[in-house]
């Protein structure tokens, strides 16, 4: 079934409400540029092979601003990856604080509908870009009613902090993703289906030779009573270490939080530096020492120490 023509025009109406409020704010923010700092930083598109992001930009309020009215991708992004903005708007005049966070509960509510409205009326779909690559998009309603519009951009809702907010560091996350194989006798079955399909720029009989190794490895492995997982290299996502006068804690902002200073702005202690590339391998760990089992995977055996 295709879009509604209702559900386009209503998805419009009320995109064209947020950014609307969302200008509403900026333009708050900076008429009480006096009781303001800020700090912000554009994250460009991740880097596959390093699992980075690069630092586009870094700058104050204009940034921030702009970066709450960023919804759209550029040409040529992966539409599955957001662009994200890591920063801290620290607020040091109570009363602004709180006219901001009443301007905040009415777009983050619009944020939701918005988003729900599109889940409802809408589904997966895909198209062709100019150069004739196929590029998936969350579904058929926002493509059709709001074109570039990112799903995951826009319903990301605004963070604030009304608890005083001490100081803050900002810093880069780097994670892995642990599966633990339970089941090895699938696993091996998903192994062998994979034979006759090597990576690009892997010759088949070299793919198959390294098949065969890692399943008589398994097999080893698996009678010595040796745990398998699969450990893949999560991307380095921004980060920020804050504290407040009774807690520490760790986020991971994708906006600009707006923080209630302490009596005064909030203490950036660490600014946000360029990041180094992701290790990809995990070595070793307090429980467990690693072995990679194959170049092409991400197949490990976990001895305990």
């Amino acid at each position: 079934m295709s879009v509604q023509i209702q559900h386009i025009i209503e998805c419009q109406n009320k995109f064209r409400e947020l950014t609307q409020k969302i200008k509403q704010l900026n333009q708050y923010l900076q008429q009480n540029h006096e009781y303001i700092k800020a700090y912000c930083y554009q994250i460009g598109q991740l880097n596959p092979t390093q699992k980075t992001s690069p630092i586009i930009q870094s700058a104050g309020l204009d940034l921030s601003k702009a970066a709450y009215l960023h919804f759209k991708l550029d040409a040529g992004d992966i539409v599955k990856h957001v662009v994200r903005y890591p920063g801290l708007i620290s607020i040091n005049h109570p009363d602004v604080f709180t006219q901001i966070e009443e301007k905040l509960v009415t777009i983050n509510k619009l944020k939701t509908e918005l988003s729900e409205y599109i889940s409802r009326y809408g589904k997966p779909n895909e198209f062709k870009t100019t150069k004739g690559d196929l590029q998936y998009v969350r579904n058929d309603l926002i493509y059709k009613a709001l074109p570039m519009v990112n799903h995951g951009m826009l319903k990301r809702h605004i963070v604030s902090y009304s608890e005083p907010m001490l100081n803050a560091s900002f810093g880069w996350n780097v994670d892995f993703n642990h599966e633990t194989i339970d089941d090895i006798d699938a696993y091996k079955t998903k192994l062998h289906g994979r034979m006759n399909h090597p990576p690009d720029l892997t010759s088949a009989q070299e793919w198959q030779l390294s098949i065969e190794t890692v399943l008589n490895k398994i097999d080893r492995l698996v009678d010595a009573g040796i745990l398998l997982k699969n450990i893949r290299p999560k991307p380095v996502e921004p980060k920020m270490y804050v504290a407040f006068e009774q807690r520490k804690i760790t986020i991971r902002p994708r906006l600009p939080i707006i923080a209630l200073g302490h009596g005064e702005h909030v203490n950036l202690k660490t600014e946000l530096k360029t990041p180094k590339p992701h290790p990809l391998q995990i070595k070793n760990s307090s429980k467990f020492d690693y072995q990679r089992l194959s170049p092409f995977l991400y197949l490990y055996a976990c001895r305990k120490k």
